[in-house]
């Protein structure tokens, strides 16, 4: 299995996903009201307003996640995401993880077997 260096996902980062490597574009916008990612086949892009982020919000995703299916992609992005306005793991936290991933439970027990 190839692992890629740890380091900061930049634009013009590549990673290996699912037996391919794709090219990483970070937009930093001020006008953008929530981080999002979006995948076309090629490439991901992560929309992020550097003014809402400070350095205890940061994602920090092992590299390794990007070779999991795109569900537990998803869901490990969503997870992570719902940590910057719940900086736990309390009821309200999972409650607004469920808003987005109604079966985060089923990912979240796969996750977990695949330690």
């Amino acid at each position: 299995m190839e692992r890629f260096p740890q380091g900061d996902i930049v634009s013009g980062s590549r990673f290996l996903s699912l037996g391919r490597r794709y090219y990483v574009k970070v937009v930093k916008d001020d006008s953008i009201k929530k981080a999002k990612v979006v995948f076309n086949h090629s490439k991901f892009t992560i929309y992020v307003n550097p003014e809402l982020l400070n350095n205890a919000d940061e994602i920090i995703i092992n590299f390794d996640a990007v070779k999991l299916p795109f569900a537990q992609i998803d869901y490990i992005v969503v997870h992570e995401l719902c940590h910057i306005r719940h900086k736990d793991h309390s009821k309200e936290a999972y409650q607004g993880l469920a808003k987005f991933i109604s079966d985060w439970k089923t990912l979240d027990e796969r996750l977990c077997g695949m330690r």
